[in-house]
């Protein structure tokens, strides 16, 4: 997996490469997507600095990104930056209130915040949004609030 990850990468990385060395204009959106895509993929490699710098780049080239504010979010949270992770979540629901990857995320990190009323509320809104990936991940998160809300009562 790793190994097709580097060679993804490494065809993005060309890809943005030759489209700025050949004294082309490279189309914004193109490159904004071109980022996006290796963002996620260190996200994936848990290669947090050069994803928050290629989504922010995003960003830079395509404010409206939805994708890159819910993946500096979860950046922020898995850093312990918290307050930013806050920030950026918020700017992508409001972006995007019936996203339910957004509102997977930001759910799961609400109750990992201790604010399960507004953590679980997002997660059923993610399970009844959810038209294009899978509901483990909203059910797991949604058992893991419901159970983190129990222990906190006790």
């Amino acid at each position: 997996m790793r190994y097709h990850s580097v060679i993804l990468t490494n065809l993005l990385f060309f890809s943005l490469s030759a489209c700025t060395t050949n004294n082309h204009a490279i189309d914004p959106a193109e490159a904004a997507a071109l980022n996006l895509q290796l963002g996620l993929i260190y996200i994936k490699e848990n290669n947090w600095l050069p994803a928050e710098n290629r989504l922010r780049l995003t960003l830079q080239q395509n404010p409206a990104s939805v994708s890159a504010l819910n993946g500096l979010a979860y950046i922020f949270q898995k850093t312990q930056r918290n307050a930013l992770a806050y920030d950026y979540y918020k700017q992508a629901e409001s972006r995007a209130p019936n996203n339910p990857e957004v509102l997977n995320h930001f759910g799961a990190f609400l109750c990992q915040q201790g604010d399960y009323a507004q953590g679980m509320k997002r997660l059923q809104q993610a399970y009844r949004y959810n038209t294009f990936f899978s509901n483990e991940s909203i059910k797991t998160n949604l058992a893991i609030c419901i159970s983190l809300s129990q222990l906190a009562k006790m």
